[in-house]
């Protein structure tokens, strides 16, 4: 999160230089996954989808490109089971998860096709803010005998993560005065960095956003 500094700035630069402004509101429908790394590991999830909230400011174009970023809120969670181990014993993580995260969105990249849709390319960066994290870690050990079972709940900060990704969106522009319009919405984010930490594996989101957007002329 040591760029987010930088982003903020250039979204206030962004804000004094935007010609649109979108007030974007639908749902973000999560799935978390992992790359097995060897046979010791396995895994499986249910999913759980949850409220999007954002708000989209877009520069001035220049003879590159025009910049879009985003400020805004997402739910999303699921459940986790994840083991890793081998015949000498192993680790298990059962977990639910309800996340909440603020995110901030760098988009460089914006085409327009035919006038009406447009094309988003670029990167998310997002701030955990709540982490209803609850379920349990069990350590076996065969030749000892012994069997450690740990709350997460009292662990969750050991397993919280901030994340890191990109995002495709296409839009639909639905013109309905000089200034305003209305415009069908979706994003698809992959993850790049892993939710959580110090788990069995590590499980990464992908996450499909279908929303409504109000967008509207400033200049």
């Amino acid at each position: 999160m040591k760029l987010l500094p930088y982003i903020l700035l250039l979204f206030s630069f962004t804000i004094c230089q935007s010609q649109h402004v979108e007030f974007i509101s639908g749902v973000s429908l999560n799935s978390f996954y992992n790359k097995v790394e060897s046979p010791r590991q396995n895994s499986s999830y249910v999913n759980q989808h949850g409220p999007f909230l954002a708000v989209a400011f877009e520069g001035k174009k220049t003879s590159i490109t025009n910049w879009r970023i985003t400020i805004g809120f997402e739910n999303y969670g699921g459940s986790i089971s994840a083991y890793d181990g081998g015949n000498g014993g192993g680790t298990r993580v059962e977990a639910d998860i309800n996340r909440s995260s603020l995110l901030v969105g760098l988009y460089p990249l914006n085409l327009r096709l035919w006038n009406k849709i447009r094309i988003n390319l670029g990167m998310e960066l997002a701030k955990v803010v709540y982490d209803g994290f609850e379920g349990t870690s069990k350590t076996s050990v065969v030749f000892s005998g012994t069997n450690t079972i740990t709350d997460l709940h009292d662990l969750h900060t050991t397993f919280n993560q901030d994340s890191f990704g990109v995002g495709v969106g296409m839009n639909y522009d639905i013109q309905l005065s000089n200034q305003l319009f209305i415009v069908p919405h979706y994003t698809f984010y992959q993850g790049i960095t892993g939710e959580f930490k110090n788990t069995p594996t590590e499980p990464k989101s992908r996450r499909h956003r279908v929303c409504i957007a109000i967008r509207k002329k400033l200049m």
